[in-house]
């Protein structure tokens, strides 16, 4: 891994803490380092990337940027993608959503995610409904979404449904959070895509400036048995700044598939406006073996 490219994260994710004062609704910035083996093949990867949310009266708009690079033996490629949200809020209640995610893949190519839904807020909960489409070398394929996300207290759920016609995914999310803990439990399924998956994730938050991750993950993808186990430490370098470093490991019907270790350099602070974006990031991770650190 470039001891250069660490210190830009580093440097880059320091300055950001220090001087991000806007009133957004979500902001966070990143980086991660990481060095793996897949079947006995060392891969090195850095991650950057960042993501802010903000409202401006009846108009809310978000901007994500993320870029990785990934060394294997003898070669190394680049991915990177560009997000934009925007939202405009009907009435008080409820909101109209477009998103587009547009990829850059070294080798492969480019592909695009849009998205057109409505969200409906009453109280603790907001409802949405969506149409997600994927584009790829001239292939264009739409989905259905619908979603339910509940906010009390400390407690907070979601429920994605995916609709296609080839099938049927369905993806529940359910968290708790107070000063000393975080668990978020996870479930996925899928009769198109063949899965079957329950997920735990917990950070458990010591006297400062301290705090332990760990990670569960057991399915079955297409009848093939898969398990991932993630642990890891975090240590508090500024409000809303915290660096983490961790071990996972994936194992396939029993035999290891990929371990490694990652550094994580993170801030974070607010929360989105528009849920739409958050409950199917939430139900990816809850549902998909990362072999990353997690947090």
């Amino acid at each position: 891994m470039q001891i250069r490219s660490l210190l830009t994260v580093t440097t880059a994710l320091a300055l950001t803490a220090g001087v991000a004062q806007a009133e957004a609704n979500y902001q966070t910035v990143y980086g991660i380092a990481g060095t793996y083996s897949i079947e006995n093949v060392d891969i090195d990867m850095l991650n950057i990337g960042g993501e802010v949310e903000e409202s401006f009266g009846r108009f809310t708009f978000g901007l994500a940027i993320d870029g990785t690079r990934i060394w294997v033996p003898g070669e190394k490629g680049d991915v990177s993608m560009v997000g934009v949200t925007f939202g405009y809020d009907v009435t008080d209640s409820l909101s109209v959503v477009a998103a587009l995610d547009n990829y850059q893949v070294e080798g492969p190519g480019d592909f695009s995610d849009r998205l057109l839904g409505v969200e409906y807020k009453f109280a603790d909960y907001t409802l949405g409904l969506a149409g997600a489409q994927n584009s790829y070398d001239g292939y264009d394929h739409t989905i259905p979404l619908a979603f339910a996300h509940v906010e009390k207290g400390p407690y907070s759920a979601s429920l994605l449904l995916s609709l296609d016609d080839d099938g049927k995914e369905l993806a529940l999310v359910a968290s708790h959070e107070n000063d000393r803990y975080e668990a978020d439990v996870g479930f996925g399924y899928s009769n198109d895509y063949d899965y079957t998956v329950a997920s735990v994730d917990a950070t458990y938050y010591f006297d400062a400036p301290y705090r332990a991750n760990g990670r569960l993950l057991i399915g079955q993808f297409e009848n093939t048995d898969v398990v991932e186990l993630g642990i890891g430490g975090g240590y508090k370098l500024a409000e809303n700044v915290w660096a983490d470093i961790g071990y996972s490991q994936i194992r396939v019907e029993g035999d290891k598939f990929v371990d490694g270790f990652s550094l994580e350099l993170t801030f974070e602070t607010g929360d989105r406006k528009l849920k739409t974006r958050t409950v199917m990031e939430d139900a990816y991770t809850a549902i998909s073996p990362t072999g990353l650190l997690i947090n």
